[in-house]
């Protein structure tokens, strides 16, 4: 028996273009001032006119975009 002590993410939308994703962060936050900002190849920061959104994200899984709350 195994018990896992990480945390899991939980994904929020997901979409295969990265406009597609910004939409859905928009309509997630009712704004239109989201972009993302790249951490890594993978990894992306969610920002808006008030600065990084923290305890979200973006990543990139397989050829689809994730955006999750990390928990």
């Amino acid at each position: 028996m195994s018990i896992f002590l990480g945390a899991v993410n939980t994904t929020l939308a997901t979409s295969a273009t990265i406009e597609g994703i910004i939409n859905m962060i928009e309509k997630f936050y009712y704004s239109k001032t989201i972009s993302l900002i790249p951490v890594n190849k993978k990894e992306y920061l969610i920002h808006n006119s008030k600065g990084v959104i923290k305890g979200v994200n973006v990543i990139k899984k397989g050829k689809r975009f994730v955006f999750q709350k990390i928990n």
